[in-house]
């Protein structure tokens, strides 16, 4: 290529080829034509800094780089520049330039291709779409060379047809041309075509390798190629078409000798056949049922005569001739205008068309009303039932109930299996989902116990079963039939009232015991601590003599009167000292002995109601209480933890204390001791504020503590709750009643 000089850029630039000069390094010296690219293409700019590569060229790309770096001549290499909008396929070319032997750069021009590449790519989307057609296609298919008769090109389903591989049809000559077809495909076909004479589709009789014979129809066609034009015989195997044509009087016969009506349409909706009684149920005229009767005919007929209610006629044909075409198989009933039920169900068949029958069911239908409007009285009545009612066969199957057990357990929502489901499924599920537990027998023995105790009626009303969180009375009935009448009913209400009471009847008795025992060891203990004094009065050397067992027998005795105050304080006998106390003072006042109390691996907060109300309380028995939760809290975290009380003003309403079986509400002032410890298990909950129930170790509690607080608020006119999860920490709520002077 010339060196570009000055006086020929102005040359250059009528040209849409972009021109560069550069130096060995790549830096652009001179560019022509960039705006037509990339204006960022300019002098100063390195050359290969707007070049690169796709999968498609990367062997020129290759190519490229290697003449860069060789400092060697490059033509007509693909590669693609970046333009202001994209990659840009160019055919570059260009050269090293020397002055003299020494190569000082290189010149050369990127010419634009898109175009080229655009016709490329659709010329190779048109032979894919064709080939993809051409393998894929299920007629047979084969391109012969018109001069030597021989095969070029068979599709797969040719070779199937033949039951031959395409490497023994490739080259060789056509089946046409031989005596295995009785019709000669090739007589005068090909002349005609190139005369540009259009050729009617031929029927072939063709002998396959087994020896059968079958009827094909082609179709001949000339397509063109770049050697020429080719022969493409397009063939279609219609002998069982044929067949079925032959057969057809047999299928008229037996479709008349039918009891229902029959209809077939093609996939363009236009009748193939039907019988006479199809036209008699739906009340057509005889020629309707001719083969070659549009759908839409049909529809039109009935539409006129009212068939489908009001409405525009043709707005009423186009809906559904569009429903039609959607070839959806369906059921339904048509109610005609006469009182007659007809039953209407239709199928698709691929690639024969809509078939549909007719049967009038009206007998039936009227049957059915009657048997549905029964069922749906007893079903009304099942589930008006307020508990749980099953019918369940000799099977075991569920034929009958109501749906109570969804509203009982909303989580669980498919517990109850739906109607023909098995009652051991039931018994499955209660395991499954942890509502009973059977232990200590295996689920299948349990499930099977279950299921025999079902007939079992003699025991059944006086079973009381506990599902999950809920008491059920069980009743069984063995029915004459042999089904068993299942009825289950909610009386958990009713044992949680028993339990609460019973609760709260045994707390009271415990009290009263507590109380009176409290009194008269008290009295006991006054005599032994009375006499005590006394010997030290009488004899005084003696009593220095027994100072160390006069001072164990005081030291039991005061720890003996510590318990009694206890058993006072739980059975609110004991004397409080009222007086009007904030409670956040008495947590200030008492933050040290709480926080050395606790130890410095606990972690103590204190929340505090700036505004808090006054309550009247004692405030050493709160001392004692608070001291007492602070102690459990410390031992429940092994030393270490977090230890929160918070105080703040509530207003209850009808909130429920179980410890008291009580509804209460009003203002309070609320005192809330949490710890993170772990925890109480639930079936010890009930039990914390009973006197001597612990669940330490033995000798490290008396099981005085919580009693002692529960007797302090609640002769305080308090209440108190508790909650605590196993691993997760327990909270004390304290509710203390506001004063008001």
């Amino acid at each position: 290529m010339p060196v570009i000089e000055a006086d020929f850029l102005s040359l250059l630039q009528f040209s849409e080829d972009l021109f560069w000069k550069a130096d060995r390094a790549g830096q652009i010296q001179t560019v022509v034509n960039s705006e037509k690219f990339n204006p960022a293409i300019k002098a100063g700019e390195i050359i290969t800094a707007f070049v690169s590569c796709r999968d498609e060229s990367s062997r020129d790309w290759d190519r490229f780089l290697e003449a860069f770096e060789n400092l060697e001549k490059a033509d007509a290499l693909r590669i693609y520049l970046t333009g202001t909008r994209g990659l840009i396929p160019v055919e570059a070319t260009f050269a090293p330039v020397y002055d003299g032997k020494v190569c000082v750069g290189f010149q050369g021009c990127f010419r634009d291709i898109r175009e080229l590449v655009r016709s490329e790519h659709r010329h190779q989307l048109a032979e894919d779409r064709f080939q993809t057609l051409f393998e894929a296609s299920p007629s047979l298919i084969s391109i012969t060379n018109i001069s030597d008769k021989i095969y070029e090109d068979v599709n797969p389903a040719f070779c199937d047809f033949h039951e031959k591989p395409k490497s023994q049809f490739i080259a060789q000559q056509s089946l046409g041309m031989s005596d295995r077809v009785k019709t000669n495909v090739y007589k005068d076909t090909s002349e005609a075509l190139l005369h540009g004479k259009k050729i009617e589709p031929k029927r072939v009789e063709i002998i396959k390798g087994d020896g059968c014979l079958r009827q094909l129809l082609s179709i001949p066609t000339l397509i063109e190629f770049e050697e020429g034009p080719r022969l493409m015989v397009i063939s279609t195997d219609i002998t069982s078409e044929l067949e079925l044509q032959k057969s057809n009087g047999i299928l008229r016969a037996t479709l008349e000798s039918m009891h229902h009506g029959v209809s077939l349409y093609d996939e363009d909706l236009v009748l193939i056949l039907s019988n006479n009684r199809c036209l008699d149920l739906l009340d057509l005229p005889k020629d309707m049922g001719k083969a070659g009767t549009p759908f839409e005919d049909f529809m039109r007929y009935n539409a006129e005569r009212g068939e489908y209610g009001p409405g525009d006629v043709e707005e009423l044909v186009r809906e559904r001739v569009e429903l039609a075409k959607e070839f959806k198989s369906h059921r339904f009933d048509r109610v005609r205008p006469d009182g007659t039920v007809v039953e209407v169900e239709g199928h698709y068949v691929p690639g024969v068309g809509f078939i549909s029958t007719y049967m009038d069911i009206t007998e039936r239908v009227q049957a059915e009303q009657e048997v549905r409007e029964s069922e749906r009285r007893l079903r009304e009545i099942v589930d008006s039932l307020p508990f749980a009612f099953s019918l369940w066969d000799q099977e075991g199957r569920r034929v009958l109930g109501n749906s109570i057990w969804k509203d009982w357990y909303p989580e669980f929502y498919d517990l109850m299996p739906e109607i023909g489901g098995h009652f051991k499924d039931l018994v499955r599920n209660f395991v499954k989902y942890g509502l009973v537990d059977p232990m200590p027998t295996d689920i299948e023995g349990f499930v099977n116990e279950r299921y025999e105790s079902l007939w079992k009626e003699e025991q059944s009303d006086q079973q009381y079963q506990k599902y999950g969180d809920r008491w059920l009375h069980v009743i069984n009935k063995v029915m004459p039939s042999g089904y068993v009448a299942t009825i289950r009913i909610d009386v958990t209400d009713q044992r949680l009232q028993e339990e609460k009471l019973r609760q709260a009847q045994k707390m009271e008795a415990v009290g009263q015991l507590t109380g009176g025992v409290a009194h008269d060891f008290n009295n006991i203990l006054s005599v032994i601590m009375g006499n005590i004094d006394i010997i030290e009065e009488l004899n005084k050397e003696a009593a220095e003599q027994c100072r160390p067992r006069l001072n164990a027998i005081n030291r039991a005795a005061n720890r003996g009167a510590e318990l009694t105050q206890q058993l006072l304080s739980f059975s609110r006998k004991l004397e409080l000292r009222p007086v009007v106390t904030n409670l956040n003072a008495v947590i200030d006042n008492m933050s040290m002995l709480l926080r050395s109390t606790m130890g410095e691996s606990v972690k103590l907060e204190f929340t505090q109601d700036p505004e808090l109300w006054e309550c009247l309380i004692d405030q050493g028995q709160l001392d004692n209480s608070l001291l007492n939760l602070c102690i459990n809290a410390r031992d429940a975290m092994s030393g270490a933890g977090r230890f929160c009380m918070w105080t703040k003003n509530i207003h209850l309403r009808e909130k429920y204390f179980p410890h008291e079986n009580e509804v209460v509400s009003g203002d309070y002032v609320k005192l809330t001791v949490a710890d993170s410890g772990s925890g109480i298990q639930e079936s010890h909950l009930k039990q914390v504020f009973e006197p001597f129930f612990t669940t330490k170790e033995v000798g490290k509690g008396s099981g005085l503590g919580l009693s002692m607080v529960f007797g302090f608020v609640r002769q305080s006119g308090g209440h108190i709750a508790v909650r605590s999860k196993v691993g997760a920490g327990t909270r004390f709520e304290i509710f203390l009643p506001r004063y008001v002077a």
